[in-house]
């Protein structure tokens, strides 16, 4: 559904098939001596390696006007079937690595504690 300001609704279906994807949704470990990072991990980058491809997205607080981004962070395989490593570079500077990650599933990482 998207809706433009002072604008009627629309609905848009996907009628393509189904490709492959991998999804990530982030939690940061703030605590009360600041050690982690914020709640939403607002800042953190994931970087997708898939053989000399590297594909990267960041988790952002907004969007536009009126609107909030996904807190999860999508990506589109298309035809690939296997993501070699993913990179989580944490907004505090934690780096984690997950080798061969699950294709075809959101994975819901907590920032790990040092």
């Amino acid at each position: 559904m998207i809706n433009n300001f002072n604008g009627r609704a629309y609905y848009f279906r996907n009628y393509l098939p189904k490709k492959n994807y991998i999804a990530f949704r982030l939690t940061g470990t703030r605590d009360q001596q600041e050690s982690g990072s914020n709640r939403d991990a607002v800042g953190a980058l994931v970087y997708l390696h898939i053989g000399n491809e590297i594909m990267v997205r960041q988790v952002h607080p907004a969007g536009g006007y009126l609107s909030q981004s996904s807190q999860t962070l999508h990506f589109g395989l298309g035809e690939r079937t296997k993501v070699d490593r993913a990179e989580i570079r944490w907004p505090r500077g934690r780096r984690e690595f997950i080798d061969n990650p699950e294709i075809n599933k959101l994975h819901r990482r907590t920032e790990p504690r040092p």
